[in-house]
Order: C-alpha cells, then sequence, then structure tokens
C-alpha cells in the first residue's frame, strides 16, 4: 500500500471549523532506514445527504474536492526522505500545483460521472462545455493581473526601480 487515506467529507456542529483542507496526520520519509508511509485525511465540509437522499454537490463542492484531493496525492506519493522535504513540504509556489491540475479535471469530469440525482441520466454536454467556457472568461485577464502583482512584488522585494521593464 502506498498510504493510508483518512476521509472527513461532512461538518459537525462545535467539532470542526469551516473550510477544507489536507493533512499529514503521518508525513512520510525514511525512518531508522525504512520507509515508512504517510497516513494522510481530506477533511471537507460538505453538505450531508438528507432523507435517504444523495448528498447533492454544487460545482465549487466538485471544485474544493479534485482541490483538496491533489494536495492529498502530493502528501501520498512524495519520493522524499526527510519529512521536512515531504508532500506539501515545498515552496509555497509549488505546493498548489498537484491541486490546480486536479482542479482543471475537476471541469473535465462533469462530462463524465455528474448525474441527475433522480433519474441518473448525464449532464448534458452543452451545459458542461458552458460551464468550462464560463470559467475561460476572462482568464487572460486574469494572467495579466498576476503579471502586474509579480511586478510590484518584483519591485518592493527588489527595491529598484523597475519603470524600464515594459509588461
Amino acid at each position: 500500500y502506498l498510504s493510508l487515506f483518512y476521509l472527513d467529507p461532512y461538518p459537525r456542529e462545535g467539532q470542526k471549523q469551516s473550510g477544507a483542507w489536507a493533512s499529514a496526520l503521518l508525513p512520510a520519509g525514511q525512518f531508522e532506514g525504512k520507509p515508512r508511509r504517510p497516513h494522510t485525511a481530506n477533511v471537507l465540509n460538505l453538505p450531508e445527504p438528507v432523507g435517504g437522499q444523495p448528498s447533492l454537490l454544487r460545482l465549487i463542492d466538485v471544485v474544493t474536492v479534485f482541490h483538496e484531493m491533489g494536495h492529498a496525492l502530493h502528501l501520498i506519493l512524495t519520493k522524499a526522505r526527510y519529512p521536512s522535504q515531504a508532500g506539501t513540504n515545498v515552496s509555497l509556489d509549488f505546493v498548489e500545483l498537484p491541486s490546480q491540475i486536479n482542479e482543471f479535471y475537476a471541469f473535465e469530469a462533469l462530462s463524465f460521472y455528474a448525474k441527475h440525482s433522480t433519474d441518473g441520466t448525464d449532464i448534458p454536454k452543452e451545459l458542461v462545455q458552458k460551464v468550462i467556457e464560463a470559467k475561460r472568461f476572462q482568464a487572460a485577464r486574469f494572467g495579466l493581473r498576476q503579471i502586474g502583482l509579480g511586478r510590484i512584488d518584483w519591485q518592493w522585494h527588489a527595491q529598484e526601480d523597475l519603470s524600464h521593464v515594459n509588461t
């Protein structure tokens, strides 16, 4: 086995904070010359099933599940020797990569897994395409904003005038 994986999908009144996260309960790494397999948890606050009916997830819930599973996979599949470098113990720029890749597939997976809760019919392909197009709307604008923020960050940390740099 690669790991023990724990899933805590539903809220508990007064016992659990809101949000969603992945945790290394026992990190991977080498211990006494032998590999230790990680114990990983995904903690979510999804809508609970009610009255024998399935839990109905919103699109944001689906994206969150995929995002947090990306972090869990990062923790589970690490080959790092030292726990201080294993799983999500990486630079902040890289820690989100597996979760962002998984988020991309959350939208693609709608075509395969999204079913009507009562009759089991597939989600219409046209609706999936509209959701994907809506997600991509103004993506370039967001990218330019990130470049602008990076430029400001660069100036603050470099403490030099970068007005000569064209963006």
